[in-house]
């Protein structure tokens, strides 16, 4: 059912097509160099596996499973790297119709599914937006870039711009 294929995975739904209604168990462990390749902000730790099935009902195929594994993030605030615990339900729907009209459902013009795209996709999506090694990251000095959660500097927090001067008066409390 998977079949490797020059770094990439793919799942061949032939098989699901020659029949009305078939399930498939679906197991993969994909390595490292195999997936994120040329994103320099997520990195992968290990192997990421993926667990789950694949059916068809009818026109529709339907893909559910479980991806688990460890990330490597780059830090929002800090831009050091942390690791990040990956556990993320996947639903996807797909059909070989293009008549059926559906937002969810992704058209398939061949019989394979790239399974390293959709995981990449899925995964990147259940990102959270800001990726903080923890809540009270300090971050990096404005000024002199030094990571404030590792030292302190004696860069000068009060410079302001001198064309700014005055909206700092009402800020000011006595």
């Amino acid at each position: 059912m998977l079949i490797p294929e020059h770094k990439n995975m793919y799942i061949d739904v032939k098989e699901l097509n020659n029949n009305k209604n078939t399930n498939r168990a679906i197991d993969a462990n994909i390595d490292s160099e195999d997936i994120f390749i040329g994103n320099s902000e997520v990195k992968t730790i290990d192997k990421i596996c993926f667990s789950g099935s694949i059916r068809k009902l009818e026109n529709i195929i339907y893909l559910e499973g479980v991806v688990t594994g460890k990330l490597s993030l780059l830090c929002s605030r800090c831009l050091e790297r942390f690791q990040y615990l990956l556990n993320i339900e996947i639903k996807e729907k797909f059909t070989q119709v293009p008549s059926e009209e559906d937002e969810y459902i992704t058209f398939l013009d061949r019989d394979k599914i790239n399974l390293i795209d959709l995981l990449e996709n899925n995964i990147l999506m259940s990102l959270p937006i800001k990726k903080l090694c923890n809540e009270d990251c300090k971050g990096l000095c404005q000024q002199c870039g030094c990571n404030l959660n590792k030292k302190t500097c004696n860069c000068s927090i009060g410079n302001v711009d001198p064309r700014l001067e005055k909206l700092k008066e009402l800020f000011l409390t006595d």
